[in-house]
């Protein structure tokens, strides 16, 4: 289950300064850094499942930034929600987001595909009624990380995210030798919610669970 809390607006001054002056990148290689809580701490078997689920982001990922997630395994107090994930929501105006994504090209294939993104005037959707497009972009904190906007953990505070899994329920924290049945893979289900916490996730699904709920909205 993936957890949003209302986002947090970016002053617009922040946006401005980022496209002028982007953050030094943090680190040398993509690092995501696990804080683990009291129980996931004493299984060692848990901990080691997560820390090679995070290993398999930063095996793909170049962004050489610092991403801090904290991470447990415990009872969770409820009988169907296996784990849940909360990230750290931020918005800013779409035209800002767009020219960080832009400045951020690395390559001539990049700079001719992500000059191709519209801007908000020039942005065409079709939606099913009752629904907008608002008018800023939400990301998460490790989006902009990426993206060279300055100053986050001390603004916005440490922690970049946090996943809790549910001790509750039958795992196999070593799949090497296979999953035995009957079990959910943790390292698998931890790589699956760590990449919500980086921001892989998508409108769709608000809107999706928008219809489900019989509510219409902006997305």
């Amino acid at each position: 289950t993936e957890v949003q809390p209302e986002p947090i607006p970016l002053p617009p001054e922040g946006l401005a300064r980022a496209l002028s002056q982007p953050a030094r990148k943090q680190a040398a290689v993509f690092d995501i850094v696990l804080r683990p809580g009291t129980a996931l701490a004493a299984n060692a078997p848990a901990l080691a499942a997560f820390e090679r689920a995070a290993q398999q982001w930063e095996a793909i990922i170049k962004d050489p930034i610092v991403v801090t997630l904290d991470v447990d395994f415990k009872d969770l107090m409820s009988a169907t929600k296996i784990g849940t994930t909360t990230v750290v929501p931020l918005t800013g105006a779409f035209d800002g987001i767009r020219g960080l994504i832009v400045a951020d090209a690395t390559s001539d294939a990049d700079n001719a595909i992500l000059g191709s993104l519209p801007t908000a005037a020039q942005l065409v959707t079709a939606l099913p009624a009752g629904f907008t497009v608002g008018t800023d972009i939400r990301v998460t904190k490790p989006n902009l990380k990426a993206l060279g906007y300055p100053n986050l953990d001390r603004d916005f505070g440490s922690s970049d995210g946090r996943i809790e899994f549910n001790s509750t329920f039958s795992f196999d924290f070593d799949r090497s030798n296979g999953v035995s049945p009957g079990t959910s893979d943790l390292e698998t289900v931890a790589a699956h919610e760590i990449g919500h916490a980086l921001g892989f996730n998508s409108s769709v699904d608000l809107g999706a669970d928008l219809v489900s709920n019989n509510t219409t909205g902006a997305i």
